[in-house]
């Protein structure tokens, strides 16, 4: 516009008055180097969707292991599809005809000018600091989104996020031509202190409200829910059901001296001898411990209590993990057992994390490489806690399936 600044469009938006008359032909597009971002960033989620679907089905009992890939597979479509459906290489104006090629398709769409119903300013809606540093770098307006009356996908002119080489100069086109069909208008609201050209419209004709995408956000909430807590109860089901088995099976009993040196053999379900308890990590939840992790020393002729080991200075090379103990109470109870009925783990763990930090501090003196863990039986699983988790697991996997359907259908 004459008179304004150059960067009354990243702030305020363009006004449908005194626009130069545009060429024919105006285009505007992605750069190579936008091209390549968008690629990688959508190769990189889909990659990861992938991943975590082969380990669905690598590691899940069948058929559990084919739902869960499907429904991961086409959750993470649905993502992709959602994020990136509206993305363009390029949109031109010929003539009176609006033209675009969808950024991974290469499909090409055609609208006329006709067919508009109005021009929205797409800005960032969520206020907060990230918000209005990116506003001071790039500027408010984030681009134009053409709306059509019949509702389908609008086509996104980007200035911002990805940028589009000219981006001002294509919709300022439209916006000439527009008003040689006939009269438009501009609505200017107040937004974030500062006025803002909201939208561009027929000024015979009254706009449609902005296009809710309430309905894809719920939807694409619950997918992601969906799936998240389908592949928690998976493996939850998958190691509460081999402790379930192998609880069943008949233990053998072994001092905990012999286990570090040789391992659980051919038998992981163990009765644990000629041990003593040493310091000990809890982790809770709402005041109530979920679990509890405890260094185990080989018995030596003086006795110990959590959190006051004799054994201080050696080197721990087994670990008790327990979720049965609730309190320091019910703790105090445990440790005078002299006999453990545990799981232990096929090869020695624990090299490092949190757990492993704290578990070192608990007992002075002490070193922890890598430690044979043992998961206490006391209060195995049963079958049907089992089946209701792996049924939990179906549900969820179920239900992402079916949002993935539904979001493929939404316009």
């Amino acid at each position: 516009m004459p008179g304004k600044p150059a960067d009354t469009f990243r702030d305020f938006g363009i006004l449908p008055v005194d626009l130069p008359p545009p060429p024919e032909v105006v285009r505007c597009f992605l750069t190579r180097g936008r091209i390549i971002g968008q690629y990688i960033g959508t190769g990189i989620v889909s990659a990861i969707g992938l991943g975590l679907a082969l380990l669905l089905f690598l590691f899940l009992p069948l058929p559990l292991n084919l739902l869960g890939g499907i429904a991961f597979l086409l959750g993470v479509g649905a993502v992709v599809y959602l994020a990136t459906h509206n993305d363009y290489r390029w949109i031109e104006l010929d003539g009176q005809t609006l033209r675009a090629q969808q950024l991974y398709t290469g499909r090409i769409v055609e609208r006329s000018l006709e067919d508009i119903d109005n021009l929205g300013t797409m800005v960032y809606q969520v206020r907060r600091l990230q918000t209005i540093v990116i506003e001071s770098l790039l500027g408010r307006v984030k681009g134009i989104e053409v709306r059509f009356r019949d509702g389908c996908t609008p086509l996104r002119i980007l200035r911002a996020d990805p940028a589009m080489a000219n981006a001002k100069e294509l919709i300022e086109a439209i916006v000439y031509k527009m008003g040689k069909l006939r009269e438009v208008d501009a609505e200017i609201v107040d937004f974030a202190g500062s006025p803002l050209v909201r939208r561009i419209y027929w000024k015979d004709e009254q706009p449609s409200p902005p296009p809710t995408r309430n309905l894809k956000v719920i939807v694409m909430c619950g997918l992601l829910l969906a799936l998240m807590f389908g592949f928690v109860l998976g493996f939850w089901g998958r190691a509460a059901d081999k402790l379930q088995k192998l609880s069943s099976l008949p233990p053998r009993q072994v001092d905990l001296q012999t286990l570090i040196e040789k391992g659980p053999e051919d038998n992981p379900h163990v009765v644990v001898t000629d041990f003593q308890f040493g310091g000990y990590v809890v982790e809770s939840k709402n005041s109530t411990w979920t679990e509890v992790t405890i260094a185990l020393f080989p018995k030596s002729k003086k006795g110990g209590l959590p959190g006051n080991p004799a054994a201080a200075g050696k080197e721990i090379k087994a670990v008790l993990s327990s979720h049965s103990i609730r309190d320091e109470a019910a703790l105090r109870q445990f440790v005078r057992r002299d006999r453990i009925d545990a799981v232990c783990s096929d090869s020695p763990g624990m090299s490092g994390g949190t757990i492993r930090k704290h578990l070192i501090e608990s007992n002075p003196g002490s070193q922890l490489n890598a430690a044979w863990i043992l998961s206490d039986l006391s209060d195995p699983p049963t079958a049907e806690t089992v089946r209701n988790i792996f049924a939990g697991a179906y549900v969820c996997f179920g239900v992402a399936i079916a949002l993935s359907i539904v979001v493929f259908m939404l316009k």
